[in-house]
């Protein structure tokens, strides 16, 4: 296999592990609005007509607590479920058409502070995956260590991650085939410079439990599901 083409595929594989362990989703198409956040409803007015006195009632506190209820099951720490980021990784292989196996050992946790700041917090994890393509035996080694930082908004449905930092982020990504490791040009510069870009998740929160999935518009992403566990 030539060297370019066993890059072209371990790139989108090595990009959907970091990416979705970081809990932060693909950037949005040219198309989409250009600060990459999610439209979030109209605020309501800080004062609405009172029918009553013909004059405005403050509903200011209405709507923060309303906001406060929808979005406060997400604040606190998060592990990231090792299961969920080898399903997604797996999931990618739809785009290559090819069937692989993977591991991932090592932790990422997200931490979602109330300030509206967010950060994602790497111990040690590898994702691993072997693959079978073109009658070779392809092997993939990423390993991440380090803080992403940044921050976000939440309504009851999406979160939007913008202003992400990847300076305290270490990562080193391997490609071997065959068992040799090939002399590749290293693209973990590339994969945290994706990994800063601003994405949108729809969200599910219950307890203990949240599941994330990444916003593309026009792509069903559902496939791409990523499970948190409160820590």
């Amino acid at each position: 296999m030539h060297p370019t083409r066993a890059r072209a595929l371990l790139a989108p594989l090595a990009a959907a592990a970091l990416l979705l362990a970081a809990c932060s989703g693909p950037a949005p198409d040219d198309d989409a609005p250009s600060s990459g956040r999610a439209q979030e409803s109209p605020a309501a007015p800080d004062k609405a007509a009172d029918p009553d006195k013909g004059g405005s009632a403050d509903v200011s506190a209405d709507v923060s607590a309303d906001v406060s209820a929808a979005s406060s099951c997400i604040v606190g720490e998060w592990l990231t479920d090792p299961a969920s980021i080898e399903a997604v990784t797996i999931a990618s292989a739809g785009l290559i058409g090819t069937e692989m196996k993977v591991v991932v050992t090592g932790d990422s946790i997200v931490t979602f502070a109330a300030d509206g700041t967010i950060s994602t917090s790497y111990v040690d994890q590898v994702v691993e995956f072997t693959a079978a393509v073109e009658g070779q035996e392809m092997r993939g080694v990423t390993r991440a260590n380090g803080l992403i930082t940044g921050s976000y908004t939440a309504t009851d449905t999406e979160i939007t991650q913008f202003d992400l930092d990847t300076s305290g982020m270490t990562m080193q990504t391997e490609i071997y085939l065959d068992g040799e490791l090939m002399d590749l040009p290293d693209s973990s510069q590339d994969l945290l410079a994706a990994s800063e870009a601003e994405g949108t998740l729809t969200f599910t929160c219950s307890g203990n439990q949240m599941q994330t999935v990444p916003v593309v518009p026009g792509v069903d992403t559902s496939a791409y599901a990523t499970v948190l566990h409160r820590l």
